[in-house]
């Protein structure tokens, strides 16, 4: 499909590198070095196959951030996870310095989704929170749809929040991170 811009389905087992499945070539690397490190996530098996488990300490994936990954009118982002204690907020997906988009998890239990906007002020983000409540080493299925102007969440088939959003998408420079972002905490999840 030519409009993905990346896909990771975490097949590889092994290795420094999170290879992109779609054409854009935006492959992640695992603590952002080519050498493996202590602060790697790592690999063990998933819902599907494999996956990578991020100890909330240091773990991260580090993605450049190509113009595949700065869309202006509409972004998919679609994730599996399992979450394995929510004893602090922790950020999924993210880039967010100034702009971008995230996906968090907060210790009160909900899902938390950021998109930043040209009418905001770089600091500020249309957010959207998870009516559910997540369960402790549950696997989730979790779905954010920004198609100008309607910003919708899904988590596990199901409808959870809905925004207007009427704006194209603000973009920093920074990279794409799973598992963390610029600034923030890490995420203890598989």
């Amino acid at each position: 499909d030519n409009d993905t811009s990346a896909m990771w389905d975490f097949d590889e087992g092994n290795g420094q590198i999170l290879i992109d499945g779609s054409s854009s070539g935006n492959d992640g690397l695992l603590g952002g070095g080519g050498n493996a490190e202590p602060s790697d996530p790592t690999w063990r098996a998933g819902k599907f196959g494999k996956a990578l488990h991020f100890d909330g300490r240091d773990d991260y994936i580090w993605v450049e951030k190509t113009d595949s990954l700065k869309p202006d009118d509409s972004i998919g982002i679609e994730a599996w996870f399992r979450v394995d204690s929510m004893q602090k907020d922790a950020a999924l997906l993210g880039g967010r310095e100034n702009g971008d988009y995230a996906v968090h998890v907060l210790k009160n239990s909900t899902l938390k989704v950021l998109l930043s906007t040209i009418n905001l002020e770089p600091d500020q983000y249309n957010t959207l929170y998870s009516r559910s409540l997540l369960i402790p080493n549950r696997w989730y299925h979790m779905v954010l749809f920004f198609d100008r102007p309607d910003m919708v969440l899904y988590l596990n088939g199901r409808e959870e929040a809905r925004l207007t959003v009427d704006f194209p998408i603000r973009h920093s420079n920074v990279p794409l991170f799973v598992g963390a972002e610029v600034g923030s905490s890490y995420f203890p999840y598989t």
